[in-house]
Parts: structure tokens; C-alpha cells; sequence
């Protein structure tokens, strides 16, 4: 037990005097459109009701409570889709490019966040 923890700390001293950005905790937020572009993303739950993210944050996870079957991706990134997540945890179970729009009315999509 003892070596082990020397080890992890040395990595972690290591990592940080070489700047690695995820041991340094640098990460930060890109912006989702070019400035002066309209920027949402846009979904419909089962019941065919709306919502619309003005200006999302690409840090950040969004959750649809009551789970979108349809939607509409006007930013200028990517936006990843989690059917079994409302918090964006593991692996996302769908793409949608910039510009894209889906619509699957037997699958029901509870969070995304962008690329």
C-alpha cells in the first residue's frame, strides 16, 4: 500500500510540473457559435412540448427531464445525446452534427452536451 501511494503522488507531482492539463485543472469552456450568430439547441418531448437552450455552454451537461424524441442543433458544435443518463455520465448514444436535426419517436434522449 505504501509503495502504491508513493507512486500515485510522485505521478501527480510529475504531471503538474510538466503542465498536463488535466491533472493542472486548466479546462475551459469553448464557445458554441460565432459571436453575433443565433445559438440554440432546441428539443421536443413525447407530448410534442418544446424547449430551447439559448447560448449553451460547452462545459456543461443539459438535462431533458422528461426525455426528447426530436430536436435541432443550431450551434457550431457537435452535440452528443445520453439516453440512460441525466447527467451526461458514460459513453453518449448519439451525434448531432451542427445544423442537424433527428427525430425517433421510440427513443427517448435525457441529456446532452457538446464536443
Amino acid at each position: 500500500m505504501r509503495h502504491g501511494k508513493a507512486a500515485f503522488t510522485l505521478a501527480i507531482a510529475a504531471g503538474t510540473a510538466l503542465g498536463v492539463p488535466a491533472l493542472a485543472g486548466t479546462a475551459q469552456a469553448a464557445p458554441t457559435c460565432n459571436p453575433g450568430e443565433t445559438c440554440y439547441v432546441m428539443y421536443w418531448d413525447e407530448y410534442d412540448d418544446s424547449r430551447v437552450v439559448s447560448n449553451p455552454d460547452t462545459y456543461y451537461c443539459y438535462p431533458m427531464p422528461y426525455g426528447a424524441v426530436k430536436g435541432y442543433n443550431h450551434t457550431g458544435r457537435t452535440v452528443w445525446l445520453y439516453k440512460y443518463s441525466r447527467v451526461c455520465g458514460g459513453a453518449p448514444d448519439a451525434k448531432l452534427s451542427p445544423g442537424y436535426s433527428w427525430y425517433d419517436p421510440s427513443t427517448r434522449y435525457y441529456s446532452f452536451d457538446f464536443s
